[in-house]
């Protein structure tokens, strides 16, 4: 969003780029507590560029909104529930729809 008028913006870094050969890449949005497993680098880049996917789709306002709602999730027990009830009411789709049409997104 930040980036949205400069079009190098959209470069990914190398690991990034490898990993669009799979066509289940990504599996699932980084979440806080894998945030830092496994290449930062890497989840930094999906982060981002899933930010920028939903901006576009859905709009700077839907983004934002989904960014409060995400945050306020407090309860570290909760397997994912909250954050499936967020993607459907912001966003009107359900997780995997959103991966799904992300990784088109992230393709084209």
């Amino acid at each position: 969003v930040a980036y949205r008028d400069r079009p190098e913006a959209r470069r990914v870094d190398a690991d990034f780029e490898r990993a669009l050969g799979d066509p289940g890449f990504p599996s699932r949005l980084p979440g806080d507590g894998r945030f830092f497993l496994g290449p930062q680098t890497l989840n930094y880049t999906i982060s981002w560029q899933a930010n920028r996917y939903v901006a576009e789709r859905f709009g700077e306002g839907a983004l934002n909104e989904l960014f409060v709602r995400l945050a306020r999730i407090s309860d570290k027990s909760d397997t994912g529930a909250q954050q499936k009830q967020a993607f459907a009411e912001v966003l009107g789709v359900s997780e995997p729809e959103l991966l799904t049409d992300f990784r088109s997104w992230l393709r084209t």
